[in-house]
């Protein structure tokens, strides 16, 4: 990988970011300037964020794998602290409603066309699955997991594993756990500042 130096990060002109910052020089960005990104986040090739008028926070400790992409024309993205999102997972802020005879795509002028947009939310912990599709108003609580290849049109509970076409519950994690590990690094982290 060929990481972005210093000033060519800068001159990306996001809103914010944080320190130990790595992007990928074959990472495209639309609207940088409505994206913050926090600490130790890493963002790698054929990746593709792009920001709308609501703005996309990516929080601290967040990986980013090859071939993502995060739609946020349609309204914001909030990745918290500790999320990780496999390679080719796509969140989606809006999406074309093909259940009726609307008409569909960015060519169309908007009074032909149903859309469904909502936010997206992934709370602290949260891991998407390589391949996985989030819809727009979908919410998965702290420590969650969407397994690979999965559809998720619902909003998930913290803990909880899911899985599938469309996404069921599969079991629960131990959010316990989960919490006093990110505690501690983040102890260690700090001591390293």
């Amino acid at each position: 990988m060929s990481f972005l130096s210093a000033d060519e990060l800068a001159d990306l002109g996001f809103r914010s970011y944080g320190r130990d910052v790595l992007i990928d020089r074959h990472a495209l960005f639309f609207g940088a300037n409505r994206i913050t990104l926090g600490d130790n986040v890493r963002i790698d090739c054929f990746s593709m964020i792009s920001a709308g008028p609501k703005g996309i926070v990516i929080g601290s400790h967040i990986h980013i794998s090859s071939g993502v992409y995060i739609y946020g024309t349609g309204d914001t993205v909030e990745l918290r602290d500790f999320c990780g999102l496999s390679p080719g997972a796509k969140l989606f802020t809006a999406t074309d409603d093909f259940s009726e005879g609307y008409l569909r795509g960015p060519q169309v002028p908007r009074e032909y066309r149903k859309l469904k947009t909502g936010r997206v939310i992934l709370g602290e912990n949260v891991q998407i699955g390589a391949g996985a599709i989030v819809l727009p108003g979908v919410e998965l609580g702290r420590n969650a997991s969407l397994g690979a290849l999965s559809l998720l049109s619902k909003s998930v509970l913290p803990d909880r594993v899911v899985a599938g076409i469309p996404a069921k519950e599969l079991s629960v994690r131990d959010g316990k756990l989960a919490d006093r590990l990110m505690s501690d690094f983040l102890k260690a982290w700090n001591r390293v500042e």
